[in-house]
């Protein structure tokens, strides 16, 4: 979790039923979520595309996926 200026930001990544948690726990906390969908894991292809579509469709406004190159640009100097 990286706090900056009192801006709250949480980057998720790790395996399905993990970030889940971790993810409607931050949203509960009013934090904006950053997850990195080719660093989440699942034990099938359909469990990841149906958790990355839960996302989009219910929490697109709270959650936004990125890709770990996208994190990985957004931090260079």
């Amino acid at each position: 979790m990286i706090r900056i200026k009192r801006c709250k930001i949480n980057i998720s990544y790790g395996a399905d039923s993990c970030v889940l948690a971790t993810v409607f726990a931050a949203v509960d906390r009013g934090y904006r979520v950053y997850l990195v969908t080719d660093a989440v894991c699942s034990s099938s292809d359909e469990g990841h595309d149906a958790l990355l579509g839960l996302y989009h469709r219910r929490y697109s406004q709270q959650i936004q996926t990125i890709t770990a190159a996208e994190v990985l640009e957004s931090w260079r100097f």
